[in-house]
């Protein structure tokens, strides 16, 4: 199987504002063609360090870019790491040498003498050239690997990727494509996802499985290579296998976010839906009005942070508010029956609850949420308590939210 390694180098990467961005380049388009990657490392510039991290490259990987590091100034070392690594000596190279010379002659300046290093090349290298600065890049075949050394400048290296790499990862291994099925998963904590899922995808050797976890919301990643192998029909197996028995939790299989899911089905239904937000402050109408189109079926949200407002906007009786409080399971039912009677909606939802970092009462801690649902001729309330600070309580809240949502659109069960 192929896999590839990318390693950006210089000291400058370290640095704010000097984040890397050629190896998430090189990540997306390997993905296209084909090839994953099994690992990224970044690395000053210090040639016994990229050595250690040549050395310490995983055996599987048969591709390994390195970017950056093939300056003209002392501190760029990666070819004098690269040969250290592989026991090669450096030579110069006339051709490049030339190259050199008649960049500099072209825009009537002289060549500093410390360009010359830009010659010295790896015995038994190729050189890929360089159309836009003065680095050449550097192919290695090596105990079957391919090294290839490219510049830093993603100007530089992005058409030297495309125009020279691309045709020989075509050309020594084939055309390749990653097929890739993506589980998003909430209601379910990412330990009891994993020990449902683990006996499972531990099966298949040939497809790789990644997860991705926050708070309320699980992304299971399924990823191999179409190729010989049979890593498609692995991976098939293997989905079908997985979406049986996480079944109750899974909320699509295709990536597609909750508010995104949530806002198909409404389409599809053609129904309409409002919120009346307390604790989430408007948090769950923004991400369902993200969703290009969602104005088809979201006609909107009252945030009534305020009791005064649960009253004068949404209706809840000053009685119910006095008597159980605004963090309530009989107040998340009049919020939502309230908003939905004073609007054209189809169904509603209310959240109420305490985001903290303040506001708890021994009955009520931080993280008590209430979220209330009226549609069709039937009210339904469900508790939760969540934990975390005060952003991750107003997502999960959200979250579960549309969940709910999503359950009574599919005529599931909501719970109590």
């Amino acid at each position: 199987m192929v896999k590839a390694h990318l390693i950006a180098v210089g000291s400058e990467l370290f640095l704010p504002g000097h984040e890397d961005s050629n190896t998430v380049f090189l990540r997306q388009r390997l993905f296209e063609l084909g090839i994953p990657v099994t690992g990224v490392s970044v690395v000053g510039d210090d040639e016994t360090a990229l050595v250690r991290v040549l050395e310490a490259v995983p055996r599987g990987a048969n591709v390994i870019i390195l970017t950056g590091g093939l300056g003209p100034t002392e501190d760029d070392v990666t070819k004098k790491a690269v040969a250290r690594c592989l026991h090669k000596s450096l030579r110069y190279d006339d051709k490049v040498q030339a190259q050199l010379e008649q960049f500099f002659a072209s825009r009537k300046r002289k060549m500093p003498e410390n360009n010359l290093r830009q010659a010295l090349i790896p015995v038994g290298s190729r050189v890929l050239d360089n159309a836009v600065g003065t680095a050449p890049g550097i192919l290695l075949e090596e105990r079957g690997c391919l090294y290839f050394l490219l510049p830093g400048p993603p100007r530089e290296m992005e058409p030297m990727f495309e125009a020279q790499v691309v045709p020989v990862l075509q050309q020594k291994f084939g055309e390749r494509r990653i097929v890739q099925r993506h589980f998003r998963l909430t209601g379910i904590p990412e330990s009891a996802a994993d020990q449902i899922a683990a006996p499972i995808y531990r099966r298949y050797a040939d497809v790789n499985t990644t997860i991705l976890s926050k708070p309320g919301d699980i992304q299971l990643i399924l990823t191999a290579t179409d190729d010989a192998g049979g890593g498609a029909a692995s991976l098939e197996r293997l989905s079908g296998e997985l979406a049986r028995v996480l079944q109750e939790y899974i909320y699509s299989a295709d990536g597609e976010p909750l508010e995104a899911v949530v806002g198909r089905l409404l389409a599809e239904r053609r129904m309409r839906l409002v919120a009346a937000e307390s604790c989430t402050g408007g948090l769950l109408a923004k991400r369902i009005t993200d969703v290009p189109g969602s104005s088809a079926y979201f006609l909107g949200s009252v945030v009534c942070y305020d009791n005064a407002l649960k009253q004068e906007l949404a209706g809840v009786p000053a009685e119910i508010l006095d008597r159980h409080g605004a963090v309530s399971s009989t107040t998340a039912s009049a919020l939502a029956a309230g908003i939905r009677r004073r609007t054209v909606a189809d169904l509603s939802v209310a959240i109420t609850g305490i985001a903290g970092p303040g506001g708890a009462t021994p009955d009520k801690p931080v993280g008590l949420v209430y979220i209330g649902l009226s549609y069709a001729d039937k009210l339904a309330v469900k508790k939760f308590q969540f934990y975390g600070d005060r952003e991750r309580i107003r997502f999960q809240a959200t979250q579960m939210a549309m969940e709910l949502l999503r359950r009574v659109l599919l005529a599931r069960p909501v719970g109590d």
